[in-house]
């Protein structure tokens, strides 16, 4: 049955999914925190460009995150680290405080190489892979200064796979699969749960990799009115059911939608 979407949110149906506030099996999920936050004129860099706090962005994260699932999905911060450094980066020298904020007062200044972030540094300096191997984390949050060169999302472990970046390699030594999320502190909460979006995304493309269209439920599920007219569902992290363009969340046009519900997160 199809059902009319104006916006973000279905005129239907919001009573279907009241999930038993009693009888709810959460999946809890313990994370290691990092930032890197270096000192300018004895400040630490978050408060001296006044940008939000790493570890309050981490706390704001693992609780949408926890609303959004309906209390089925809940992040455990077990570790934060607070690193008095800028981020390290391959193939080149980690940026100085000074060169930093020259860039990132003015985009335009001089080009810049690609910066990617040192995973490899970072994954044997932290010991990742052995404290994901004994469950003593699940998962590592890293928060970066702008050009930190993170990627939004990488995966690494046994049968790791393409996830917003490429595999992390040589790391089946955790014995098991695990996110290293890569989070801009001068950015906020949206941009973080967006990233989550398209760690989600990356993650259903592999497991419906093989399936043959007619069963590619996850094809169905990301349908929009512009891409399969009237037989729209609900989206992606760009594009909601009746979105004429990427980000164009406002369209108060209503189009026809197979899906049941539509919440925003509130």
């Amino acid at each position: 049955m199809a059902t009319r979407v104006s916006g973000v949110k279905l005129e239907r149906g919001l009573m279907e999914i009241e999930r038993d506030k009693f009888f709810v099996n959460t999946k809890v999920k313990k994370v290691a925190v990092f930032c890197y936050t270096p000192e300018v004129d004895g400040q630490r860099f978050d408060r001296f460009m006044d940008w939000s706090s790493p570890e309050n962005l981490a706390k704001e994260f693992s609780d949408a995150i926890y609303r959004a699932s309906r209390r089925t999905y809940k992040y455990e911060i077990v570790e934060t680290e607070i690193i008095q450094d800028c981020a390290p980066l391959e193939n080149m020298d980690s940026w100085d405080t000074k060169t930093l904020r020259r860039l990132i007062s003015d985009l335009n200044t001089e080009p810049y190489p690609r910066i990617v972030f040192d995973y490899g540094k970072f994954i044997r300096r932290y010991d990742v892979l052995a404290n994901i191997a004994d469950g003593t984390w699940d998962e590592v949050w890293i928060f970066g200064h702008p050009f930190s060169g993170l990627y939004q999302s990488t995966m690494g472990g046994p049968k790791a796979f393409w996830c917003q970046s490429p595999k992390r390699a040589d790391t089946d030594a955790s014995d098991r699969r695990f996110f290293i999320m890569g989070f801009d502190y001068s950015r906020g909460l949206g941009e973080m749960l967006e990233a989550f979006i398209h760690r989600a995304e990356a993650t259903m493309y592999e497991v419906y990799r093989f399936h043959p269209p007619q069963f590619n439920m996850w094809a169905k599920f990301i349908k929009t009115d512009l891409s399969e007219m009237g037989q729209s569902a609900v989206g992606t992290a760009h594009r909601a059911p009746n979105s004429e363009k990427d980000f164009h969340f406002t369209n108060p046009t209503p189009v026809m939608s197979v899906s049941a519900i539509i919440e925003p997160l509130s």
